[in-house]
C-alpha cells in the first residue's frame, strides 16, 4: 500500500520527504518490489531481517530524482515473516512481510 512519509520541523511546517513508497507484492514468493519517488540523486541500503533480528539480505542501490523501482530476491528466503528496512537520506522506512 502507499506510504506518504512526513516530517515536522520545529516552526510546526510539514514538509514532505518520500513523496510515495510501496511494496508489493505481500505474501511474496519470488521477490518484493519497492516503488517510490525520489526527491534526489543518492545511494539507498536495502535490508531483510528475519523476526529475531537476524539479517539475511543486504544491497546498496543508487537511485536517481523521480521514480525508481528496486526488485528485491526473497526465492531463497524460508517461508515466515521477515522485516525490510529501506534507509534513504530522509530516514529508515520498515515494511513486514511474509514468504511463503
Amino acid at each position: 500500500f502507499p506510504v506518504t512519509i512526513m516530517a515536522e520541523e520545529s516552526n510546526n511546517i510539514t514538509y514532505e520527504l518520500l513523496e510515495l513508497i510501496s511494496y508489493f507484492a505481500n505474501p511474496a514468493t519470488d521477490k518484493i518490489q519497492v516503488v517510490f519517488h525520489s526527491k534526489q540523486n543518492e545511494e539507498i541500503q536495502i535490508q531483510i531481517y528475519t523476526i529475531k533480528g537476524e539479517k539475511v539480505y543486504s544491497t546498496s542501490e543508487f537511485v536517481s530524482v523521480g521514480r525508481n523501482e528496486i526488485q528485491i530476491p526473497v526465492q531463497s528466503l524460508f517461508h515466515g515473516q521477515y522485516i525490510l528496512t529501506t534507509k534513504t537520506a530522509e530516514g529508515i522506512f520498515t515494511h513486514k512481510f511474509i514468504k511463503q
